[in-house]
């Protein structure tokens, strides 16, 4: 999901850091929606209550629904994604454990969701909050009761609420599940030997502050079947579907279909990522539109061929496709 975070007020302690160095795997499950879209989700145990949270790397921070016993106190805060749902709740500290290390961190408890006033029409306008569920597309009591935002921060960069990885560990890789596996990973503090065959690309500092996701896009182009390639900041998000001009809520229509390619980076340092365009909800590709934008939005499209790694201290993202040894 594309992220867009206001903090009405921000009056809390740093975070403390978890042990960083210890690698540790979280299983990744799939999730498929009623309409094909797949949502990824982790094991978060948050003040001793866990749950499992959509893996998001499109946003940031860790988004609690707060359920019958209501949001209590916090500073007041609210978010809200691309596709117009707003989550409304007190932030406050808690302890939060992924994969047996523990941080205390920020954590926004939801006790009210609706839609921004620019999306009246969005997954939420029809449920109960009840019957509402994070990343559910708008069926009732489908989707997650948490979303924990794991982008990639520019150096220097304070998003309202933090990556809880980057109190975790130094780097990670996203492992999704993919050709037949019924699980996949979230490894944390993989090794030198894990990471050695990834392509890297340098976060652009250029991006800083962009919004819509840019923060941590790579150079890229879509190409389908013989037309011209369209090239533009490529920004992956696990959170979201399709493959469109950053900045539309949703696809415009069937899309394109046939051989086609993602391709990131330039030069001898290209990742190429072949796939078929509108074989399902994660490929339909629609770039109408992309002449204006600031962006492509891939979804999860890279994660459906590669895994992806993300290095905080250095500030890079890399690929290792699935063909890599």
């Amino acid at each position: 999901m594309k992220r867009h975070a206001t903090l009405l007020f921000l009056a809390i302690s740093t975070p403390a850091l978890a042990d960083a160095d210890a690698r540790v795997e979280v299983p990744v499950t799939l999730t498929v929606l009623p309409d094909g879209a797949p949502r990824y989700s982790v094991p978060v145990t948050v003040d001793g209550r866990e749950v499992q949270a959509m893996l998001d790397s499109g946003s940031f921070g860790l988004h609690l629904l707060a359920g019958p016993d209501g949001a209590g106190e916090g500073v007041p805060m609210q978010a809200a994604y691309g596709s117009g749902v707003q989550l409304l709740g007190p932030m406050r500290a808690a302890s939060v454990m992924l994969g047996g290390l523990t941080a205390s961190m920020p954590v926004q408890w939801v006790g009210h969701v609706g839609c921004v006033a620019a999306r009246p029409d969005c997954p939420a306008r029809a449920l109960s909050q009840a019957d509402y569920r994070i990343g559910g597309d708008g069926f009732p009591q489908v989707g997650f009761v948490a979303i924990i935002g794991v982008s990639l921060p520019q150096p220097g960069g304070h998003p309202p609420l933090p990556n809880p990885l980057t109190l975790l560990a130094h780097r990670w890789v996203i492992d999704v599940p993919r050709a037949g596996r019924i699980m996949g990973r979230l490894v944390l503090n993989p090794t030198e030997d894990e990471v050695a065959s990834y392509v890297r690309f340098p976060l652009d500092p250029a991006m800083r502050g962009r919004g819509g996701g840019m923060n941590d896009a790579v150079p890229g182009c879509i190409a389908v079947g013989d037309g011209a390639p369209v090239c533009a900041p490529v920004v992956v998000d696990s959170g979201a579907v399709g493959v469109m001009p950053l900045g539309h809520a949703a696809l415009r229509g069937q899309g394109d279909s046939g051989p086609a390619v993602l391709t990131i980076g330039s030069g001898a340092g290209v990742v190429r990522l072949p796939y078929a365009a509108g074989a399902d909800a994660a490929s339909r590709t629609d770039l109408s539109g992309a002449d204006g934008a600031p962006g492509i939005l891939t979804g999860v499209l890279a994660y459906q061929h590669a895994a992806v790694l993300y290095d905080a201290d250095k500030a890079e993202i890399g690929f290792k496709p699935d063909a890599t040894p």
